[in-house]
């Protein structure tokens, strides 16, 4: 064979390799995009799956915080789904989630994101939505639900009907990242279930809500990967109806960064000590409305409801925070100086630090409030009070040091005292 020859072999050779490694190449990517599409795809629904809604709600959040706008998360349960397998088979069970999987195509916008996130659960994110659009949308996902008709044929003579359960919360107002968001909508998603089911439930409107036995265990397992932030939400949420609740852990906060300023404690005990003020009562969400409200007298079963809320609420913020500090004050913030508290009963220096500083700020508030049993207490009645029970309820020397340097606002010596509580919440008065 001549040279030019074996040259034009060679040119043709490589050209037909070439387009074979092409054609490869694009079988070699199709299959990457087809086992990527099965890889984030489950496989029942058609919906994306659970490992893929992690990795774009995490997407979301970040662009969403760039941008400065809202997440809306909707968590949806299918009621007694069990039931329905159990009853009619395993199949007729797999044709419900489809259907299901079929409502989020009628309902949600181009820009909704729906995913099966396991068993009979479903979420869906909702750019540029708060929690009450999410809850809106949520409601017509719901209805649509009932709604379903499923098909089974001839051969069988009634079909299952299906009520869907529904969480809503949002980012940034009830989270501050993607497990605390989740964390959050599954709570609500808890108290949806705990009203009957078939409803839509908001993690901002949680008050109101009834628990039963074992509820609070649940909801600190949902709450095992929420932060502060959504366990602050949660407060807010417990105290949406209730104007007293409402404003008190907000006075408290600042009453005491105010007393940790003067006492010249450490800025980490101050901010521990401020959260403390803010979250000390998230337990009360087991207690119920009723008893909160009551302007009689408790019953002893009532009593013990309300001696619970201590520990309640050590266990949901110990769900979201490693505070050792703020966990102290928060279970420990109803003890007496005395041991006659609760609920551990313990006494005097024992009590952690921060808790009778809590215990003080917190009593102080509530005296001088309006309550559904009692009216508000004068400065000058609230102090005598105060004083009266220093060695009983109180640390006696920090019971002075609040009077003198808090409420009085100058040394022990001069007897003038601030007018209002709200003349308390200036900048710390110096010591």
């Amino acid at each position: 064979i001549g040279l030019a020859t074996l040259i034009v072999l060679i040119v043709i050779i490589a050209h037909f390799t070439s387009r074979m490694l092409r054609r490869h190449n694009d079988r070699l990517q199709e299959l990457s995009a087809q086992l990527t599409v099965q890889a984030d795809t489950d496989g029942l629904t058609g919906l994306f799956n659970h490992r893929h809604f992690h990795n774009y709600l995490e997407k979301e959040l970040m662009i969403a915080t760039r941008y400065e706008r809202s997440v809306g998360l909707i968590m949806m349960d299918l009621d007694f789904f069990k039931s329905v397998n159990d009853r009619f088979g395993h199949q007729v069970g797999d044709k419900v989630l489809r259907n299901v999987a079929r409502v989020f195509e009628d309902i949600l916008r181009d820009a909704d994101y729906a995913a099966r996130y396991g068993g009979e659960e479903f979420v869906v994110i909702m750019p540029e939505t708060d929690s009450e659009g999410a809850a809106l949308v949520a409601e017509r996902l719901r209805e649509a639900t009932e709604a379903l008709e499923i098909d089974l044929g001839k051969a069988h003579t009634e079909s299952p009907r299906v009520t869907v359960s529904c969480g809503v919360a949002d980012f940034p107002g009830c989270a501050d990242g993607s497990e605390s968001l989740i964390a959050a909508a599954d709570s609500a998603l808890l108290f949806a279930k705990g009203k009957g089911r078939n409803r839509v439930h908001s993690f901002r409107e949680i008050s109101g809500s009834v628990f039963h036995e074992g509820d609070l265990e649940r909801l600190v397992s949902r709450l095992q990967h929420a932060s502060l932030p959504t366990i602050q939400a949660l407060v807010a949420a417990v105290d949406n109806d209730d104007e007293y609740a409402h404003s008190h852990g907000r006075n408290l906060s600042r009453l005491a960064k105010k007393f940790g300023s003067v006492l010249e404690i450490e800025e980490s005990s101050i901010l521990a000590l401020m959260l403390a003020a803010e979250v000390h009562d998230v337990g009360k969400v087991v207690i119920p409305e009723r008893v909160l409200a009551k302007p009689d007298a408790l019953s002893e079963t009532e009593i013990e409801a309300i001696r619970a809320h201590p520990a309640a609420s050590a266990k949901i913020v110990e769900s979201a925070a490693e505070m050792e500090a703020l966990l102290a004050a928060v279970l420990h913030h109803h003890e007496n100086w005395d041991g006659s508290g609760y609920p551990t009963g313990m006494s005097g220096a024992d009590i952690p630090f921060l808790a009778r500083v809590l215990r003080i700020i917190d009593s102080f508030e509530a005296m001088v409030s309006d309550r559904p049993y009692r009216k508000a207490l004068t400065m000058d009645e609230a102090i005598i009070e105060l004083r009266g029970c220093a060695g009983k309820q109180f640390d006696p020397e920090l019971v002075e040091d609040f009077i003198s340097k808090v409420v009085m606002g100058r040394p022990a010596e001069e007897t003038a005292v601030s007018h209002s509580v709200a003349d308390l919440m200036d900048d710390p008065a110096p010591a």
